[in-house]
């Protein structure tokens, strides 16, 4: 081979690996653009107050001798504890003895993903605090008992946000994976990952 046909060679050599690379550039910045395209699922605080507001008023007899009324729920995202918070106002009303009590509680909660039913559920409910100024001691017991049973029954597993119909099609076209659920300050974040 002579020096020319060897420099032709090296240079369709040098031309061909330089467009093998570019091919591979050109096909990592898709897969960076379709990153871009199918960001993460995030739902925000705002939204999560509307669901759970949907739920109050709430009204819970107690024994048929009293009735304790839950209203305005405030939700608090915790990124530390990964978990949501829930204070609402309490109304107890002693029917029987002609008197009422007001105050406040809170409860905290875990939130996960169901997968079966593509939404985000409030679960494992714990009371955190009770503060009725005035109750009477015997009543505290009845009170925290008749709350948690409450929680259990109407929160535990409440749906506080369904996935669009934009998110399930993301997920199925690009074939996602939603990962943990991660808490922020005033969002909740879905991540979506790339099937192995």
């Amino acid at each position: 081979m002579s020096l020319m046909n060897y420099k032709k060679v090296s240079g369709w050599s040098l031309i061909g690996a330089g467009f093998l690379i570019f091919i591979a550039m050109v096909f990592f910045s898709a897969c960076t653009t379709v990153g871009q395209l199918v960001p993460d699922v995030q739902v925000s605080k705002k939204e999560l107050q509307d669901a759970i507001q949907k739920k109050t008023p709430i009204t819970v007899p107690v024994a048929q001798l009293a009735e304790i009324q839950i209203s305005s729920p405030q939700l608090v995202l915790n990124p530390d504890s990964q978990t949501i918070g829930l204070h609402l106002n309490v109304l107890a009303d002693a029917k029987l003895l002609r008197q009422k009590w007001a105050g406040s509680f809170a409860f905290e909660f875990n939130v996960r993903y169901a997968p079966d039913k593509q939404e985000f559920q409030l679960v494992n409910p714990r009371l955190k605090q009770l503060a009725i100024p005035g109750l009477p001691v015997p009543f505290v017991a009845v009170v925290e008992k008749s709350l948690d049973q409450t929680a259990q029954k109407v929160l535990n597993g409440f749906p506080v946000y369904q996935l669009t119909a934009q998110d399930v099609e993301k997920l199925r076209r690009y074939g996602l994976n939603p990962g943990q659920l991660i808490i922020q300050p005033d969002h909740i974040i879905l991540p979506l990952h790339a099937k192995n």
